[in-house]
């Protein structure tokens, strides 16, 4: 009984999966056929969701099944019944989410997601539709169990009590796991919605450099308002959502209500150049005065009193100061066919 032959149908719900493993529990090896029809009894849902709960508890060790015909609960399934309300669901998404990790299924499911940073929710957003239709059953259980939440205009969100977990354990799987994919395939055409940009923005969040100096600018905000109601909301996006255009959401002064500063850092060294990307200056001149690019002098970070300069709406401030030289680093070139 494959896992993967139910992510697309049914997996039932948390509730179910809990009711389940208790009748195990309780019972001595009972026979699949026995459950499935003691639990079709009780509703006729499980008439949808009994195969796919059982090899999702399967997939997930709780349960084993013997020579096709009888299940009982494993160590681990019983481990997980020791736990409490709040704990089980804990530990039932961490075991779900390692599973999907060691079988390199993550990529499979968030390969093709774009994930933004939704600053009013305070938490990480993504289309619902992104996900593969191949794992809507995955997605409705994770959306039942409280890990997604469902928004308008088709979109879900990483539910705020499990968005550090999944910053901080999830995205770089699934970075690595799609970056290897996409060296591993250079000469093939990948089906995959990121462009060499963005990639290379990826790649380059990887570089000392680069963290370095978000860190650096990191700290400093938080510093600066280390007793505003919305310290908390100051943090790094650049990991979550690398097309945001920004690195950092940070506040203007102590009076702000709500998050309405976006940083973009740019570090340099010997020479003072920096790049700016298309997409960082589109966004920038959409935000205007709540936009700021952070020059950060690599060479001073480790001076107590060194402060990055700040330009704020830098929009205007480089396209309308000629004291700032724009070369044009590269271009999007679309031929015709014929050339090819």
């Amino acid at each position: 009984m494959l896992i993967n032959d139910h992510f697309d149908t049914n997996l039932g719900t948390y509730n179910q999966a809990l009711y389940l493993l208790s009748i195990v529990a309780d019972a001595s090896n009972p026979r699949i056929i026995d459950l499935q029809k003691f639990c079709s009894d009780i509703s006729i849902d499980w008439n949808y969701s009994f195969s796919g709960l059982l090899a999702l508890l399967q997939f997930l060790e709780y349960l084993e099944i013997e020579d096709y015909t009888f299940v009982h609960l494993t160590g681990k399934g019983k481990n997980f019944l020791s736990f409490n309300k709040e704990g089980k669901k804990d530990e039932l998404l961490k075991v779900l989410w390692q599973k999907l990790d060691q079988h390199n299924i993550l990529v499979d499911i968030f390969g093709n997601v774009t994930f933004t940073y939704d600053v009013f929710y305070n938490t990480i957003s993504f289309f619902r539709h992104e996900i593969p239709l191949q794992y809507s059953a995955l997605r409705n259980f994770l959306i039942d169990i409280g890990f997604f939440e469902n928004l308008q205009s088709n979109r879900l969100l990483v539910a705020q009590s499990y968005s550090q977990f999944f910053e901080n354990n999830l995205l770089p799987s699934i970075s690595t796991a799609l970056l290897d994919e996409l060296k591993s395939s250079l000469d093939r055409p990948v089906n995959r919605r990121i462009s060499f940009e963005m990639l290379q923005k990826r790649l380059a969040l990887q570089t000392q450099f680069g963290d370095e100096a978000e860190e650096f600018v990191f700290r400093l905000e938080q510093n600066k308002f280390a007793g505003h109601p919305l310290h908390d909301r100051i943090k790094i996006i650049s990991k979550i959502d690398i097309a945001a255009g920004y690195d950092i959401i940070s506040l203007k002064n102590l009076d702000s209500s709500s998050i309405d500063n976006f940083i973009e850092v740019k570090s340099f060294s010997r020479n003072h150049c920096f790049y700016w990307s298309h997409n960082e200056i589109s966004v920038a001149k959409i935000k205007g005065d709540d936009y700021c690019l952070c020059l950060v002098d690599r060479s001073r970070i480790s001076e107590i009193e060194y402060r990055p300069t700040i330009i704020q709406n830098p929009y205007k401030t480089i396209f309308e100061n000629d004291e700032f030289i724009k070369l044009p680093e590269s271009y999007q070139i679309n031929f015709p066919p014929t050339i090819a």
